[in-house]
């Protein structure tokens, strides 16, 4: 996907966006205006004979209450009206290099009909992209349920033709005598082998190098955490006065200039609590660095000391194609979110990483039902060296409590055979092989790879789900990391930024890699 190509990617869903907006607006204007013939006719005459009963006040409240009412769906139309010529020059300023920052990504339904007493129909799904380029905030449209992986790369600038690369070696099946198979090799041998530093010596050069930026991040998120909790402290506190007020009978609000009074002051002192606690969060973080551009300015520099090689994408994740080729889940209609994806060759060996959640929503649900989750943590893919014909598909035996404790990923996982009874009884009690081959399956799970892997569940916590299909390797574990603690603004808030922080990543990040050396594959 090119640059052009993203634009007009969006500028599709756009054009959708408001097709679907204008026929919403019309219906709703022709429900209203009927409604407004059949009260005139009907309830007027009704409610004017029992007007004079009613406080003055609400009078003059209930229809500002209905002007306030109808101004957010409003401004929301208007909104989606200029889409188009955010889109426009969003890609305008990309294009002219200015960097592009995805700060959020957010689902909606342009139709939603209420239902019942708490249900409602919703329809015409839509996925939002909120991306910061040059200080000013875009929202840009985009298809739901179709995966914006590759759109946010080439929003971000990532390298497409490396990206490619490693792809193509990762999934495609490899092509005896080949020229891109002699290319991939001598690409391979150029490379210079990666060594994992001890971590250590990665303190060290994190102290030199990353230390004072690191201090002026922690000093503009403490402030402003220190805010936050000042301006959550005088709000509750004012509630509660109120309350007490209005409980002893000082606020009384039978009475109009009571109510007046309260909404005045309410309005003012929201404003000056606003006002104050800006100037002060001006003030305290005057020259410090942006603390949720940790990722952008540290996270990376991390990755690219193990590897130069190696590409970072902080929005970035695998595909739902690439994932339920992975075989380690069933096929269902899966929502994907992720980021901090890593992607590159380990001493030869292509593979890439990333956090990922994936939730599935029901078709029929309850109003409030949230969408469920199937797995939350880091995604691990490599290129095995073998070719195997059957998969084997390897889950963690879990207690009754840690299925209680767990998300739902027992519901969304490949079994893809019969269960595989080993030899090792130890083995037996940590996990569950399936694989519709016994002879494949006792061919892999040697021995050695089999304490091998015991280690590896041992460091997860009994977390590990593993899948060996015809050409990969997958390791997925299911609970979350470093990474995941600052994947936020408001994340970040309350995540504490030092050295610690930073060498937790490498840490979890080497142990990744180590992955592939614990597995053989670069040796096999």
């Amino acid at each position: 996907m090119t640059l052009s190509d993203a634009k007009e990617y969006v500028l599709y869903e756009v054009r959708r966006e408001k097709r679907i907006t204008l026929r919403n607006l019309i219906i709703v204007v022709v429900l209203i205006l009927i409604g407004i013939i059949l009260a005139v006719k009907y309830l007027l005459p009704i409610l004017s004979q029992q007007i004079t009963n009613v406080p003055t006040y609400v009078k003059f409240v209930l229809p500002l209450a209905l002007l306030l009412s109808a101004a957010y769906p409003l401004m929301r139309v208007w909104k989606i009206l200029k889409h188009g010529e955010q889109v426009e020059e969003a890609f305008s300023l990309i294009s002219q290099g200015e960097e592009c920052r995805i700060v959020s990504e957010t689902d909606d339904y342009l139709t939603v009909i209420p239902y019942g007493k708490r249900s409602r129909i919703q329809m015409d799904p839509i996925a939002y992209l909120g991306v910061m380029i040059k200080n000013k905030s875009y929202v840009l449209p985009v298809h739901f349920r179709s995966g914006s992986a590759e759109l946010k790369r080439v929003l971000t600038g990532t390298d497409e033709g490396a990206y490619k690369e490693v792809m193509d070696e990762l999934y495609n099946k490899p092509q005896s005598n080949t020229l891109f198979d002699k290319a991939a090799v001598k690409s391979q041998a150029e490379r210079a082998p990666i060594t994992l530093k001890p971590v250590a010596e990665f303190r060290s050069f994190a102290e030199k190098e990353l230390a004072p930026t690191l201090a002026s991040m922690e000093k503009g998120r403490s402030a402003s955490h220190g805010m936050f909790k000042t301006s959550t402290i005088v709000a509750v506190a004012f509630v509660v006065v109120m309350m007490i007020l209005a409980f002893t009978g000082v606020l009384n609000f039978s009475s109009q200039t009571s109510v007046l009074y309260f909404i005045i002051g309410f309005v003012v002192f929201g404003f000056l609590l606003s006002f104050v606690s800006m100037q002060q969060a001006k003030k305290k973080m005057a020259g410090t660095e942006d603390y949720t551009q940790l990722k952008s300015k540290i996270f990376s520099r991390v990755v690219h000391y193990i590897s130069p090689d190696f590409q970072y994408i902080e929005k970035g994740h695998i595909g739902l194609g690439d994932l339920l080729a992975s075989f380690l889940f069933r096929q269902e209609r899966y929502d994907l979110t992720g980021g901090d994806q890593i992607v590159g060759h380990y001493n030869g060996v292509p593979f890439q990483s990333c956090n990922l959640t994936l939730t599935y929503r029901p078709m029929v649900r309850k109003e409030n039902e949230s969408d469920r989750v199937a797995f939350y943590g880091n995604y691990f893919v490599a290129r095995s060296p073998k070719t195997f014909e059957h998969p084997i598909v390897i889950h963690p035996v879990k207690s009754f409590f840690g299925t209680l404790n767990d998300n739902d990923i027992a519901a969304y996982l490949n079994t893809g055979g019969e269960r595989i009874r080993l030899e090792d009884p130890e083995f037996q009690k940590m996990f569950e092989v399936y694989c519709d081959d016994q002879i494949t399956a006792r061919y892999v799970l040697t021995p050695a790879f089999m304490e091998r892997l015991k280690k590896l569940n041992e460091r997860y916590k009994g977390q590990v789900y593993i899948a060996i299909n015809t050409d990969n390797i997958v390791i997925a574990t299911n609970r979350g990391n470093a990474l995941n603690s600052v994947d936020s603004p408001i994340g970040a808030l309350f995540q504490k930024i030092d050295l610690n922080l930073v060498t937790e990543v490498y840490e979890e990040l080497i142990e990744q890699l180590q992955m592939i050396e614990t597995l053989k594959l670069s040796g096999q």
